[in-house]
């Protein structure tokens, strides 16, 4: 009788031990140490598993019935002498023709609705006799795998579903779009910085040197200035129209403005100095000697040479 016990035991799979070790750890009142599932028995497992999963549904429109697809396997009711639709995603296309279980009972068609994007829909009908059964539609996006259900007190009037890789897919494509826009947009200002900048430069080399007075050549004015330190505000030019000093910043700075502060060569004197070009040109009213340009602890010194 043990002997039949511990062979139907390790039939089952609820345990590995030979009889002897099985009958002395049953003798010594240890319950057996269920033996690991086999490859079999996992997929038993995780079939069930499927089984009683469950997906949220939620009610669509014009009948539909929505169900998030991967999260479960989904069931539609249809009852005889009447029809229920499996509506597949805008776009997607059937790979080859679907599979159910009962073809004698159950009639399955597929149908087009729409256009640009076209849908596919199936169409379902049961027979008064059908028993439960299921169906796999396999497409160019993903396989289905839907239980079909012949009940005569439910009707599914269209099954449809929500896509989470679909629209991971948008909004990321959306995110790609809108920074390509962006890039294209930057690229777009900087071209139009360039050609503003080309435009202007190509003014300047036609009419001369811009200053106060407005433009003069540039053997009229004197660019014998001596720069010396490094900041991000070090101008690109300094020159002076016998009457007055012009700093041009570069056109691109956007720091702190830096304050003009007299050297020992201005004896410390104030300078009377405005802003002109946007912020890009400092101009003193008379010819500088020596000054500090000076924004926070970072400064600039500037000298000049001959008149």
């Amino acid at each position: 009788m043990l002997a039949e016990l511990w062979r139907l035991a390790v039939a089952t799979g609820l345990t590995t031990l030979g009889y002897t070790e099985w009958l002395a750890e049953l003798v010594q009142g240890g319950t057996p140490t269920p033996a690991p599932l086999d490859q079999a028995g996992r997929t038993r497992e995780a079939s069930a598993a499927w089984g009683d999963r469950t997906g949220p549904v939620t009610l669509g429109q014009a009948g539909r019935v929505v169900t998030t697809f991967g999260e479960s396997i989904p069931t539609a009711f249809c009852s005889p002498l009447t029809v229920c639709y499996i509506e597949l995603e805008p776009g997607e296309e059937l790979t080859d023709t679907p599979s159910w279980g009962d073809a004698v009972r159950w009639q399955v068609a597929a149908k087009v609705q729409g256009s640009g994007p076209e849908t596919i829909v199936l169409e379902i009908k049961p027979a008064d006799d059908a028993s439960s059964t299921n169906i796999v539609i396999p497409t160019d996006r993903r396989l289905y795998t839907i239980t079909l259900v012949n009940d005569p007190s439910i009707h599914t009037p269209i099954l449809s579903f929500h896509y989470p890789d679909t629209e991971a897919q948008q909004i990321a494509e959306a995110i790609a779009a809108r920074a390509a826009e962006e890039r294209e947009e930057a690229q777009a200002a900087a071209a139009a910085a360039r050609a503003a900048e080309d435009a202007r430069q190509a003014r300047l080399a036609a009419r001369g040197v811009e200053t106060s007075t407005g433009a003069l050549e540039a053997d009229q004015l004197n660019f014998s200035f001596r720069i010396d330190g490094r900041a991000p505000f070090r101008p690109v030019r300094v020159f002076s129209d016998g009457e007055r000093t012009y700093i041009d910043l570069h056109p691109d700075y956007r720091g702190e403005l830096p304050a003009i502060v007299g050297g020992p060569g201005e004896s410390n004197a104030a300078l009377n100095t405005r802003v002109t070009r946007g912020g890009t040109r400092l101009v003193a009213d008379r010819v500088i000697r020596d000054i500090w340009l000076q924004a926070g602890r970072t400064r600039i010194r500037i000298r000049g040479g001959r008149d």
